[in-house]
């Protein structure tokens, strides 16, 4: 039993009839000054234990609107394989969960909205050893999503999906599939000053 997202906070690009993970920027060619946040990824584990991580996500470029059609267009056309390969050459900024080595993210998109801001970031995901090795089926899970809230009354929060597929479905929307039953949360998120 696979989750899966249907991602509503979208934005239909013009003339080409789809709509896209990756919503207008705020400011599409803005470049933040190096945005830095850290809190806790919590979520279910083997055995249905609950493991937590700290993380700390730093974003230093945001995807522009040019570059999403293009991606969304990769991914229509020639599928999840090439949409890997078009955004592993973008490096957007970097996620890292405690004692781990930080891994490049590829896409960041922000939008405003009334409550605040919404950052939907995608990269690709890192193979344990054992799935490197064995092939297991989250292998074909390619990328990671993250969904990310700052609101100023409610605080920071979010949804991270570490194994994910990313396709259109039969309304030409497209959909973001969890390789696991819930996705982790993120919890305690502050923005680093």
């Amino acid at each position: 039993m696979r989750a899966k997202l249907f991602v509503v906070v979208i934005l239909m690009f013009c003339g080409l009839g789809m709509v896209s993970i990756f919503p207008r920027t705020c400011n599409a060619q803005a470049r933040p000054s190096k945005e830095v946040f850290t809190g806790t990824v919590a979520g279910i584990g083997p055995g249905g234990n609950l493991v937590s991580r700290g993380f700390t996500l730093t974003i230093e470029g945001y995807t522009s609107d040019e570059d999403a059609r293009k991606f969304a267009r990769i991914l229509k056309s020639q599928g999840e394989d090439a949409l890997l390969k078009a955004i592993a050459k973008e490096k957007k900024g970097t996620f890292a969960l405690d004692g781990q080595i930080s891994h490049d993210i590829n896409t960041v998109r922000v939008h405003q909205n009334p409550n605040g801001r919404t950052y939907t970031i995608v990269f690709e995901r890192w193979l344990s050893f054992f799935e490197a090795r064995y092939g297991t089926r989250s292998k074909d899970y390619p990328f990671t999503y993250i969904e990310l809230f700052v609101e100023e009354a409610k605080g920071m929060g979010g949804t991270l999906f570490a194994a994910a597929k990313i396709h259109f479905n039969k309304q030409n929307v497209i959909e973001i599939e969890n390789f696991g039953v819930y996705p982790a949360q993120l919890l305690g998120v502050r923005r680093q000053q």
